[in-house]
């Protein structure tokens, strides 16, 4: 993260996660864009950066429905340079044997010459959530969120709408976890335990489907026996519009 981060500092180069790789980027870096998930899923900006790009580097990523939001690939194949673990593709060329660490190794370590002053990117800056008396949408609600993390919470998002609201939320470094490749249900409660337990000084914030939640809500029981403190969050997808509370 180190050395790709310090690449695209030296060159003003956004960056951009898949759902897959969200918070491999420490999300309040300046040149971070947002996540990547397709054209209905993701902000616009960040749609127009990666499919107008006229040089799109990927790193260790796998072209999957995921990531695309189960839509169909936006950007130019020929204008992008893929690099995982298996092998490096340009254009129409793969080259099997060549390694992912000594890609990137020489990729970072490469000078692309001066800046272009007039093309320096501007991160779009969030708007500050607004306290007031309002009905809770899903769209106010994942805001509330947003706007009370902080570097010593990460964030655990089960599968569905969890999983799509959490991903517009700012992160730290490794600061968020997710069932996001086979989007295994139930997963949120005991990866929350897990976390606790791993990383005792993280308070985890869990986003967690009603289904879900009834799927391992007996772990809230060695949660309790364990003094853990996990904030969870039970969003209910057959909300009626009629009884929404309302948040301040």
């Amino acid at each position: 993260m180190l050395f790709r981060s310090r690449f695209a500092e030296r060159h003003n180069i956004p960056m951009v996660t898949t759902l897959l790789s969200k918070s491999t980027i420490d999300e309040n870096h300046r040149l971070f864009a947002g996540v990547y998930c397709g054209s209905k899923t993701s902000q616009e900006s960040v749609c127009k950066l990666v499919d107008e790009s006229d040089c799109l580097i990927v790193l260790g990523e796998m072209l999957t429905d995921m990531m695309f939001g189960f839509q169909s690939q936006k950007f130019n194949k020929r204008q992008s340079i893929f690099c995982s673990i298996e092998e490096l593709k340009i254009r129409n060329h793969n080259y099997s044997n060549i390694g992912f660490l000594d890609f990137c190794n020489q990729i970072f370590k490469f000078d692309l010459g001066k800046k272009d002053e007039s093309k320096i990117f501007e991160r779009k800056i969030k708007e500050k959530f607004n306290p007031e008396k309002t009905n809770i949408t899903t769209e106010r609600f994942f805001q509330k969120i947003d706007s009370m993390l902080t570097d010593q919470m990460i964030v655990v998002a089960d599968i569905g709408e969890c999983l799509f609201g959490a991903s517009e939320l700012t992160v730290s470094y490794h600061h968020f976890i997710s069932p996001a490749f086979y989007c295994s249900m139930g997963f949120a409660i005991p990866s929350a335990l897990g976390v606790s337990f791993a990383k005792p000084n993280l308070r985890p914030v869990v986003l967690v489907g009603d289904g879900a939640f009834q799927m391992s809500a007996t772990e809230l029981s060695t949660i309790l026996t364990h003094n853990l403190n996990p904030i969870i969050f039970v969003l209910n997808n057959h909300r009626s519009e009629e009884h929404t509370s309302e948040l301040q």
